[in-house]
């Protein structure tokens, strides 16, 4: 090939160099000698594919959360973002609920334009079309894995139709995944991102410590393999500031309050249920059933199948643990990125299949990282014929591990279309049609119904924590639900101060004797919610209230 074209070839290679998103098919092309036509004409057809599927994501996705009734875990980061008057207010507000700050940070700019919890729904679905974007253009698998993968149970429906904190978390990892080629000269680029990561959420922290050593690895293996990082040791200082940050700032947004009322403690004893907890957890994020259907209705699976799911997370455990034995980058993400999350699980907070799903993401980033890296021999044989047949049949256990997630996804998705995820927008939407929204509305208890508050934009009282309020918080003060004298008594007391009618939404149906004591009229019951807890009974108590001070059965 002549120097002209050699030429072309360098430029083309600084420019993607520069950009750090160069795909890594392409890049190898570029060293391979392969023509410049060619290159071009492949780099073009990945970003016309990529592009396709992004958009089929966004009418899939917008369809799919344009149906779906957020609950209380969404709305609550909604409401605090909203209610917040100013940034300090807003770090203020967060000290009891446990997460770093990104994702309000995010909707405290959209939440001065509107108050309508649908603005959250948009950016989160943008979010995760972003993330989307990224693993069909940058990734190095197959096509139809990054299409099965693209619209996955987690993917697309638990970090892309749910709105939380996760989605901006897997963008930013997905961003990390496409510039990790180039980390010789974009690290700290890269910093910046694990320090952006860190602040998503606590698992994103964990990941942006993991993913820290995984450079660390990379520069290590580089260096023995006589390959030198273009970059400064004053810019690596730098980079090592930036994650440092980060991290720091995001621990101490998550730092509990002193009169913190959940999760406060940390539990370092023997466990064994504990640790099956976490055992299962492993197998849970990627066999996924029956967990995706039962976990909304607050059911916990058996105990075989528990059991069954845990010996699954060892087996699956192992089997990719061979797999990347011989890659160094890979080994330490996968190995480093569950060991932190069982820890997580197992000392503070066991979770549920939103948090376990982690664990299948970062299987995701391993299976990335190991098509940058070459293998490197093991010193025992044995472990080497073990690590040889692992290595040849990974891809169809990837692949089925895909299918999996993508049926989760398809079933989650139709049945959140079909049936009600949540009530409360229902219960919001029914009391302002009918000219009740300026009415005192007490509500017990303060979780599902926080749901109504967020989508009626107006405080309700918060009868079992004796405070007016939209969002939860979730001090030491905070009760679990009235007992059923509490009920009448709190319910005479806010209609006789406020001289007039008040509304009453309950998630459960109010005994008899209550009804009698307060001459309480039903007026309409909201049912057949996916979340089990989010059912709503509805109530009206009129003024003036002459209820007896007498003992009521507790109700159930």
């Amino acid at each position: 090939m002549n120097q002209r074209s050699g030429t072309i070839k360098e430029n083309v290679g600084s420019v993607w160099a520069l950009l750090g998103f160069a795909h890594n098919r392409s890049a190898a092309a570029l060293h391979e000698g392969v023509d410049m036509p060619d290159i071009q004409s492949s780099a073009k057809s990945e970003s016309c594919f990529a592009a396709l599927l992004t958009l089929f994501f966004l009418f899939v996705g917008g369809f799919t959360i344009f149906h779906h009734e957020m609950w209380r875990d969404e709305v609550q980061a909604w409401m605090i973002a909203r209610d917040s008057g100013s940034l300090h207010n807003l770090f203020y507000n967060l000290r009891y609920d446990g997460h770093p700050s990104l994702w309000y940070l995010l909707m405290y700019p959209i939440s001065r334009l509107t108050h309508q919890p649908y603005a959250m729904q948009i950016l989160h679905i943008l979010l995760a079309a972003g993330a989307a974007y990224i693993l069909a253009r940058y990734s190095p698998f197959t096509r139809s894995q990054r299409a099965i993968l693209a619209f996955g149970y987690f993917p697309f429906y638990e970090y892309g139709i749910i709105s939380r904190n996760y989605a901006v978390g897997l963008a930013l990892l997905f961003v990390f995944c496409a510039m990790f080629p180039r980390r010789s000269t974009m690290l700290p680029l890269l910093a910046v991102v694990l320090g952006l990561m860190a602040n998503a959420s606590a698992y994103g922290c964990l990941i942006a410590l993991t993913l820290s050593m995984s450079l660390f690895v990379a520069w290590w293996q580089d260096r023995n393999a006589g390959i030198r990082w273009a970059i400064s040791r004053w810019r690596v200082m730098a980079s090592v500031m930036i994650v440092g940050i980060g991290v720091l700032f995001a621990i101490q947004v998550m730092k509990p309050a002193p009169d913190s009322g959940v999760y406060a403690q940390w539990f370092f004893g023997l466990s064994i249920p504990r640790l099956v907890g976490v055992l299962t957890a492993i197998g849970s994020s990627y066999t996924l059933f029956p967990e995706v259907l039962t976990q909304w209705h607050m059911e916990p699976s058996g105990t075989i199948i528990r059991l069954s799911q845990a010996l699954f997370g060892v087996i699956l455990f192992t089997y990719f643990a061979l797999v990347f034995s011989r890659r160094p980058v890979a080994l330490v993400t996968y190995l480093l990125s569950i060991i932190a999350f069982a820890v997580l699980m197992y000392c503070k907070h066991p979770g549920t299949l939103r948090h376990h799903g982690h664990i299948f993401v970062m299987l995701v980033v391993s299976m990335w990282l190991f098509n940058y890296t070459k293998d490197r021999p093991l010193k025992r044989i044995s472990v080497n014929k073990i690590a040889d047949w692992c290595t040849r049949h990974v891809t169809s256990v990837f692949m089925a591990l895909l299918v999996i997630s993508l049926a989760g996804g398809i079933i989650m998705s139709v049945r959140d279309i079909m049936t009600p995820f949540s009530r409360g927008k229902d219960v919001a939407r029914f009391i302002v049609s009918n000219g009740l929204s300026n009415m005192p509305i007490l509500a017990d208890r303060d979780a599902p119904c926080s749901t109504v508050s967020a989508y009626l934009d107006v405080p309700v009282y918060y009868a079992a924590d004796g405070r007016w309020g939209t969002y939860m918080v979730f001090d030491n003060q905070r009760a679990w639900r009235l007992t059923s004298n509490q009920l009448v008594d709190r319910s005479a007391r806010l209609a006789n101060e406020k001289h007039g009618d008040i509304l009453v939404v309950l998630n459960y149906k109010m005994s008899p004797d209550v009804r009698i004591a307060l001459k309480a009229q039903s007026i309409r019951v909201f049912n057949g919610a996916m979340v089990g807890d989010e059912n709503y009974w509805l109530y009206r108590i009129k003024y003036p209230v002459h209820a007896q001070r007498e003992k009521f059965a507790d109700h159930s």
